[in-house]
């Protein structure tokens, strides 16, 4: 997948729902979506000094971050996906994986399964590269509903909410992962991702709301999450 745009703003539930509204008399939805949208859940992997967070954090333009995500609980689709930042512009590598592999990665195993290394995926060259040292965990579990538009260009409007981490689980199928809430239940976190331009009328049909323009990050913000809880926990 080529490098595209990719804008990020926070928006409250009305004006959300005016944009939502506005882009269905001119987009189709996602194929997968729906009209109540899907759930994304996304287990994160970092190194042992979480040097994705920091490298988020610390505004470094050059950066990957790596994780497994599934849809609406589904043991059925399970992706490996390398989330690749350059400047402004974002590429994600990805590949289907089995639930086996998923658990062996959870485990923190380095015994790759044979088929990774024959079927030659740049995702997957890349987990078993920074597996290799030894030094890879799993982080944290995020957790939203999302709704999404498509368009021409590769463009995609998504607006996720309810965005939320699992504090009590790094297993994606785990049965109880006590989840906690990470921004005001109002809050809605649009994304408008597009290859080399944004349509005009797609633009025109995003205007006239209150939105705020912000570097997001749903790994950073449940990451931040965690530590304060943690942190809280110890008094």
């Amino acid at each position: 997948m080529d490098y595209r745009h990719e804008l990020k703003y926070y928006l409250g539930k009305k004006d959300a729902y005016i944009l939502t509204q506005r882009l269905s008399s001119a987009l189709p939805r996602d194929a997968h979506c729906g009209d109540s949208g899907y759930a994304v859940a996304s287990l994160y992997f970092d190194n042992m000094y979480l040097n994705a967070y920091y490298q988020k954090i610390n505004g470094i333009s050059e950066r990957d971050k790596i994780r497994v995500r599934v849809y609406d609980d589904s043991k059925g689709l399970i992706r490996l996906e390398i989330k690749k930042k350059r400047e402004s512009y974002v590429q994600k590598e990805s590949a289907q994986i089995s639930l086996e592999a998923y658990q062996s990665m959870v485990r923190g195993d380095t015994g790759f399964p044979p088929e990774w290394i024959d079927r030659k995926n740049p995702a997957l060259n890349q987990y078993m590269a920074v597996a290799n040292t030894g030094m890879l965990k799993p982080v944290v579990i995020v957790d939203y509903r999302r709704q999404v538009f498509v368009g021409p260009g590769d463009l995609r409007v998504s607006f996720d909410e309810g965005l939320r981490l699992a504090a009590d689980s790094v297993d994606l199928f785990a049965a109880n992962k006590g989840y906690l809430s990470v921004l005001p239940e109002d809050t809605v976190i649009m994304e408008v991702k597009y290859a080399s331009f944004l349509p005009a009328y797609v633009d025109a049909l995003l205007s006239g709301v209150r939105v705020q323009r912000a570097s997001v990050s749903k790994y950073t913000l449940c990451v931040d999450k965690l530590k304060e809880v943690r942190h809280y926990a110890q008094y």
